[in-house]
């Protein structure tokens, strides 16, 4: 029987130490390319005002703050904004006219939010549409709800919009900060009302101002009408004390003459009357003679001899001292 003979092939020792250097260079690109994937994976950077949650894989929504950061390579992270924030939305109610015909009113909202920082991860996970599903959808559903309500024609739509403004703000405020969004305002920026009911709107204005006016002129004419009251009963009252004045005097003066008479018939026993009354006017004549002071120019005596009043200038008399009677 034959021996064969197996030739082996022999390798230079050069040649395999070449295909270690090559093996060991392919399985450390590798490495070092997983390497580069593995941190490009992991390494994250969360921006300012943001925060980081895992929204799949492990940990789901656990929540990051902002800065550089290892992840788990197999979950998904997502960034979200949690400070304040802009929505701008324009929703379209019908108006309710008194025929019982009904317009298309846009009207232009503002909505400014921020999220709860600490309940960012809650939020995201549970409702990570917040915006259209919560922010939005209420805000549709309140205004509609607001229009239908009331019954408001497009001119009340234009009239209340402070009204409704501040409904719709208070409502977001209560219904959105159980899902940890934090309402700062609601502004009803615009309201696009059809051509008619715009001049309706404004001749309604203008009608309103007149009758503020007419209502402004009214109490003016009021208030001039009670000072002329009130400086007619001051006059009114001054020429009642006058008048009483006058008329107290006269009856001192009465009094005074009567007494006097009644004086002049006691001490001469005189029963006559109108003799008594010129003894008294003769009293009367001495008496503004005799006094330095008297301002009395004329002293009229009713009855002279021919039957007629004399009238005695006393300039004539005042300087003669042996003027007798």
């Amino acid at each position: 029987m034959e021996k064969r003979t197996v030739k082996r092939k022999v390798i230079p020792q050069g040649v395999d130490d070449n295909r270690n250097k090559s093996t060991f260079a392919i399985v450390s690109a590798v490495v070092f390319i997983l390497l580069i994937i593995f941190l490009a994976l992991s390494i994250r950077q969360v921006p300012a005002g943001h925060v980081g949650v895992y929204t799949n894989g492990m940990n789901i929504g656990t929540q990051k703050d902002s800065g550089w950061l290892l992840k788990n390579p197999l979950s998904t992270m997502k960034t979200y904004r949690y400070n304040t924030q802009t929505i701008k939305e324009t929703v379209i109610v019908t108006s309710i006219e008194d025929d019982g015909s009904g317009y298309n009113v846009p009207m232009d909202f503002q909505v400014v939010y921020n999220l709860d920082k600490k309940n960012m991860g809650d939020l995201i996970v549970n409702n990570p549409d917040y915006v259209d599903t919560k922010i939005i959808q209420r805000l549709r559903s309140k205004v509609r709800q607001i229009i239908a309500e009331e019954s408001y024609s497009g001119i009340d739509i234009n009239k209340e919009k402070s009204k409704i403004q501040t409904q719709v703000s208070d409502d977001l405020e209560e219904y959105l900060i159980e899902y940890h969004i934090i309402i700062e305002e609601v502004a009803l920026r615009n309201i696009d009302l059809p051509n008619n009911i715009q001049q309706a709107s404004r001749d309604r204005e203008e009608a309103a101002i007149r009758i503020l006016e007419a209502h402004n002129k009214y109490l003016e004419e009021l208030e001039i009408v009670k000072k002329k009251e009130a400086n007619a009963a001051a006059d009114y009252k001054v020429a009642l004390i006058n008048a009483n004045a006058t008329e107290k005097r006269l009856i001192i003066e009465a009094n005074g003459s009567a007494q006097a008479i009644a004086k002049i018939q006691s001490q001469f026993n005189l029963t006559d009357a109108n003799l008594s009354s010129q003894v008294y006017l003769q009293y009367l004549f001495m008496s503004a003679l005799s006094d330095p002071n008297t301002n009395v120019e004329f002293f009229i005596v009713p009855v002279g001899a021919d039957g007629m009043p004399v009238i005695l200038d006393l300039s004539k008399y005042s300087g003669n001292d042996d003027t007798s009677t």
